[in-house]
């Protein structure tokens, strides 16, 4: 199965995969520093991390 998104001939899939999972891990890594730290940075940097990675 060929993919129909292609930019430049590659798939665009295969691009834009990383980045819900690294913006996923960045919320879990801030949701333990806000744990750690009480500073309500980190708890709005996981939410947006979050929200971005939807």
């Amino acid at each position: 199965m060929e993919s129909r998104l292609k930019l430049f001939g590659h798939p665009i899939h295969t691009m834009v995969v990383g980045f819900p999972i690294g913006l996923y891990t960045t919320a879990l890594a801030c949701d333990a520093l806000y744990l750690v730290l009480n500073d309500a940075f980190w708890f709005r940097m996981a939410y947006w991390a979050i929200v971005s990675g939807s």
